[in-house]
């Protein structure tokens, strides 16, 4: 049989930027609309982007516009997104510069797990379409599109610099390349810049990886016999190298910003909110910190979970059937390309296993009581920073990245069993692109925000000095999200806030009687609990208001679940006078008895 034709360069990018295309179309259609769910955290995105777009704020540091009375510094949790839509914002809209990002990040996710399949597929597979496969299942990966995006945390979708590093590291164990190493290290530290907490989710295949290779063989996964021990320690000194280069100095300042006096994000505050023994914030019973295997095989609404804390956040963790179909059959059939598909589908369900947490769950209902799962256990108590993250789910998109590029030997090996055409292995990639898009877990219609900031907002100059405000009511609805729209709403009226970006409700809120009066009128009933005050410390915490040098309090009465609750907050800030009504809102000037 003659040798088939590559396939054109140009044809796995153009394809797979179509079918990102498609994905963006509900917000792309409105250039006004952000393709995240209105009730996300994308207003404190938005703030994060334009407050950190000086270059002198790029990396972080003093904050003044938030977490008033006691601001402090703040490191930028999103690079990235900072350089892209605080860069483009001002000249094409900052909604349309956040779709553009998504897709962006997609795309450039696709690619590079076309590339990584390209690599280990070898020739003459990577000649054809099968590595198309691969970058099919991971630019439309349910994991990125419906956690991601919807839930807008855009920074976790930057999976690429860490599918490069893979890459590169085979290249330098197959080349003896020092050189490779070295990218490869670049990559993992440009990765951290961008998403420390990607790096941990990446760790565990590292070792495994170097781990399976051993195990099977360097026959097996078409590598040269494994490098000396010489070679091995030149290697692993130039990644290492390529990594500290660029992480430790965004590690070091950040430790900084962490450490410094009246940090927003203080180390302190991160460790009271990560996981110790006995693990109970881990039982699903609990909390959606974790995946269950139910989830990790369920196709449409039941692949879907949705949490409401701080913000409302989705979840999908299934990689989609078809990718696993090719990835059993890639496993299954003999050949060449079976041990590089029984490689990458055994790194898939290592993170599948780290995605359940300790208590192996097969459904929320349905778990170990005490911790069981070793493979968690173990990447927990060995593996440096395992145990700073919060959400053992995250660890479901290295592996949905494993199984597509298992997916991806899987369709070659079909198409060398059968000598099946040469359009077979785009058959196989439109396959896949089908069932992500139809039958895999999505949220249908995609959810696009409208980012408004209301009419009052905008003559706060002529209605109040200059000055911090405050905005309630604080939670939604009196359940456990915080009402995330007034970051967004300082972009506009410029003034300092007391909202956190933390998830974390501010210590105002919490020391000031006047205030937690007012945030327990809202019928608040979830994990943030505050007390009641009586007269006197509601009296001081007016008092306390002025003093801290607020000088507006403004209230969205059709915000609170029902008038009653609206009216109390209204009688309890009489104090001040009658408020100034403006287009929806009650605005009082926080000087007693002057409205």
């Amino acid at each position: 049989m003659s040798e088939r034709p590559a396939i054109p360069r140009w044809a796995t990018p153009l394809i797979l930027a179509l079918l990102v295309g498609l994905q963006l179309l509900p917000a792309l259609a409105d250039p006004r609309v952000c393709l995240a769910d209105p009730a996300s955290e994308l207003p404190v995105k938005l703030w994060v982007y334009e407050t950190f777009a000086s270059p002198a704020l790029l990396l972080g540091g003093p904050i003044e516009g938030v977490g008033w009375p006691t601001p402090g510094p703040l490191n930028n949790p999103d690079l990235l997104g900072t350089l892209v839509v605080g860069g483009l914002g001002p000249l094409i809209g900052a909604c349309l510069a956040w779709d553009l990002l998504a897709g962006g990040l997609a795309l450039a996710n696709g690619l590079a797990a076309a590339a990584l399949a390209r690599q280990w597929l070898g020739a003459p597979a990577d000649r054809g379409w099968a590595p198309l496969v691969a970058g099919v299942g991971v630019a439309l990966m349910p994991f990125l599109w419906v956690h991601c995006v919807a839930s807008a945390i855009l920074d976790v979708m930057n999976l690429w610099p860490y599918l490069w590093s893979l890459h590169q590291l085979r290249a330098a164990v197959e080349g003896r390349d020092a050189g490779a190493a070295l990218r490869a290290g670049l990559l993992l530290g440009l990765g951290f810049e961008l998403c420390p907490y990607n790096l941990l989710v990446f760790l565990p295949l590292l070792p495994a990886m170097a781990a399976l290779i051993t195990w099977r063989g360097p026959a097996a996964v078409g590598l040269r016999p494994l490098p000396t021990l010489p070679e091995a320690l030149r290697l692993l000194g130039a990644t290492a190298l390529g990594a500290a280069l660029l992480g430790l100095p965004v590690l070091a300042w950040t430790q900084t910003l962490m450490d410094a006096p009246g940090s927003q994000m203080s180390r302190g505050m991160v460790a009271a909110s990560r996981h110790g023994w006995p693990f109970a914030q881990l039982h699903p019973a609990h909390e959606q910190y974790v995946a269950t295997l139910v989830e990790w095989l369920s196709p449409g609404e039941w692949g879907l979970r949705h949490r409401e804390n701080v913000a409302l956040f989705h979840r999908a963790v299934a990689p989609g059937w078809a990718v696993l179909g090719l990835a059993a059959a890639g496993c299954a059939l003999p050949g060449p390309l079976r041990g590089a598909a029984r490689l990458w589908a055994g790194l898939g369900l290592l993170g599948v296993l780290l995605s359940l947490g300790p208590f192996l769950p097969i459904t929320e209902g349905l778990a170990s009581p005490t911790p069981v799962n070793l493979a968690w256990l173990s990447a927990f108590w060995t593996i440096p920073g395992q145990d700073l993250l919060l959400e053992p789910f995250r660890y479901a998109a290295p592996a949905a990245v494993c199984f597509a590029v298992a997916a991806a030997a899987g369709a070659a090996a079909l198409e060398q069993a059968g000598a099946r055409p040469a359009w077979f292995g785009l058959a196989c990639a439109g396959l896949v692109a089908l069932d992500l898009r139809l039958l895999a877990p999505h949220l249908s219609p995609p959810p696009t925000a409208l980012p408004e900031v209301p009419a009052a907002y905008a003559a706060l100059d002529e209605l109040l000095p200059p000055g911090p405000i405050i905005d309630l009511p604080f939670f939604h609805e009196g359940g456990n999200r915080f009402r995330r729209a007034p970051f967004f709403y300082a972009l506009r009226h410029k003034r300092p806030i007391p909202n956190a970006v933390a998830g974390f409700v501010p210590p105002l809120f919490r020391d000031n009687g006047l205030l937690r009066s007012l945030l327990q009128a809202e019928g608040h009933e979830g994990p943030h609990q505050l007390g009641g005050a009586t007269a006197e410390e509601r009296a001081a915490g007016a008092e306390q208001l002025v003093a801290a040098g607020f000088v507006g309090l403004i209230v969205d009465p059709e915000a609170y679940v029902e008038p009653a609750r609206a009216a109390f907050v209204r009688a309890e800030l009489r104090a001040f006078g009658a408020p100034i009504e403006r287009d929806g809102r009650w605005i009082w000037r926080l000087q007693p008895g002057a409205p």
